[in-house]
């Protein structure tokens, strides 16, 4: 399993306020939105960030809102068949679970 760089952003200003994990190293990084639904978190696949938003904070092109890290280091990302496991070198684990009967993908967390 190879280490990725991986950064997780607070995305404010353009529509709910929700967290971006991005992880990669390519131009394009692998990215998953993640949002409060209720008392649980819901994840969604976004298009693939810039590699420049592992290390950026600040307002975002087009009048797009303004991002700010909470974290950033390195993280193992395990695709299974039923859910993505992303082991962040901070000692938590992101379980990120395709889509149920309800068509949800919920998103739990191990610290």
């Amino acid at each position: 399993m190879r280490r990725l760089p991986a950064s997780l952003l607070l995305h404010s200003g353009h529509g709910a306020l929700h967290l971006d994990l991005l992880l990669g190293t390519a131009p394009r990084c692998e990215t998953m939105a993640i949002d409060l639904c209720g008392a649980r978190w819901r994840w969604r696949q976004q298009a693939p960030h810039r590699r420049r938003y592992l290390h950026y904070r600040g307002p975002v092109s087009g009048g797009r809102g303004r991002v700010r890290q909470l974290w950033h280091g390195m993280a193992v990302a395990v695709r299974g068949t039923k859910a993505w496991v992303i082991h962040l070198d901070s000692g938590c684990e992101l379980v990120l679970h395709d889509a149920g009967l309800a068509g949800a993908r919920m998103c739990d967390t191990i610290c």
